[in-house]
């Protein structure tokens, strides 16, 4: 499934992983700071109690809002306007263009400028610049009064990457996360069978030997992952590595460190030593969708694609395991949140539940699984 919008960094299912020292995130956060210096929230002159939406008008600013997702807006506005009648919202579309940068710099521009803005999107790389802004509010506010919302609903790394100095913003929409993907029809010529969570990189690259056959332009390849750091951050992880040395404000990179040198290495052994992978060929790398990948690490973004072009049968499992043992994943994540300068933040923040809770996240998942079908 390609998703129209910005794109989704990622974050660690067993704890958070942020690009914050990417330059972009480093210019944009003093930017934000900068925009929104003198922005606070109105929540510790607020009285507790329980959750009263504010009759009016909600603004909610959409992360993307291509034609397949604007069906599933729609759905959830229709949702939460039945179930709170005194309460209408406007959706908004982001920026053109599909990029994060000016999406989080039109966020900024709007809180600070005293712009109607209730519920805004995220992906992790941004949460801490956007909390030391004062942009988005704490959801302990709300978390604390509502008795119905139970945060053990959501999966731990995406809560902690929707979080930042132990306290909660966002709240994930969904999270798209890596799988091995085999094709059927190889596995069963090869007489390999069908991976399962006991796999690991030995089981992987053993099968991957058997499946790689033939020569040329229509040369069967046994193994194959994407290049991206999102992708191989999970043989990282599970090699006892890293890329930063702190989840939360790193000092430094650690792609030197040995185990992650020693997770590159095996990836690119697989391309260039045990030549059960495809090298770098631009737009001619043979695609997992042609028939020409026994094997292949993607995300579950990737299943409608594949469901649509795909000509043989095929199915997923668990990426195979690290030397630790480990199966750490990675999760490309949507976040929503409330905007601190929501006038109707009870109101707000019923919305974001609708979005991202049973409902909204029902919604998604179908969806993903009537593309597969």
């Amino acid at each position: 499934m390609s998703i129209a919008g910005p794109p989704l960094p990622a974050a660690r299912t067993r704890g958070i992983t942020r690009r914050a020292c990417l330059i972009a995130a480093t210019a944009l956060g003093a930017a934000l700071t900068a925009a929104c210096a003198g922005q606070t929230t109105k929540d510790s002159a607020q009285t507790g109690g329980p959750i009263k939406p504010e009759p009016g008008t909600l603004t909610w600013l959409l992360w993307s809002n291509p034609p397949d997702r604007k069906i599933l807006h729609d759905q959830i506005v229709t949702k939460f306007q039945a179930d709170n009648p005194t309460v209408k919202v406007e959706g908004v579309d982001p920026p053109s263009g599909g990029d994060a940068a000016a999406y989080v710099t039109k966020v900024a521009v709007m809180v600070s400028a005293g712009e109607k803005l209730d519920v805004f999107g995220l992906s992790p790389v941004w949460v801490p610049d956007n909390v030391a802004a004062n942009v988005a509010r704490d959801l302990g506010f709300f978390t604390a009064r509502d008795k119905a919302f139970k945060i053990d609903d959501y999966a731990k790394g995406v809560v902690e990457a929707g979080s930042w100095k132990g306290k909660l913003y966002f709240l994930a929409l969904f999270s798209n996360f890596n799988l091995l993907y085999y094709n059927k029809t190889l596995l069963d010529r090869a007489g390999v069978k069908y991976p399962d969570d006991s796999w690991n990189l030995d089981t992987v690259l053993d099968a991957a030997r058997k499946l790689t056959s033939g020569d040329g332009t229509t040369k069967v390849w046994g193994f194959n992952f994407s290049r991206d750091l999102n992708n191989i951050t999970p043989y990282i992880w599970n090699a006892g590595g890293d890329a930063f040395d702190k989840a939360e404000d790193p000092t430094k990179a650690t792609m030197s460190a040995p185990a992650s040198l020693e997770a590159l290495q095996w990836l690119i052994d697989a391309i260039n030593k045990h030549k059960v992978a495809p090298g770098e060929a631009g737009a001619t790398q043979p695609t997992f969708q042609s028939g020409q990948i026994a094997m292949q690490t993607m995300p579950v973004g990737s299943i409608g694609p594949v469901a649509q072009a795909a000509q043989f049968p095929w199915d997923v499992t668990f990426i195979p395991k690290g030397k630790t043992g480990k199966r750490d994943n990675y999760a490309g994540t949507l976040f929503y949140g409330v905007s601190a300068n929501s006038k109707q933040p009870d109101a707000a923040w019923s919305l974001l539940k609708t979005i991202c809770g049973n409902y909204g996240v029902g919604l998604q998942s179908r969806r993903r699984s009537a593309r597969r079908r």
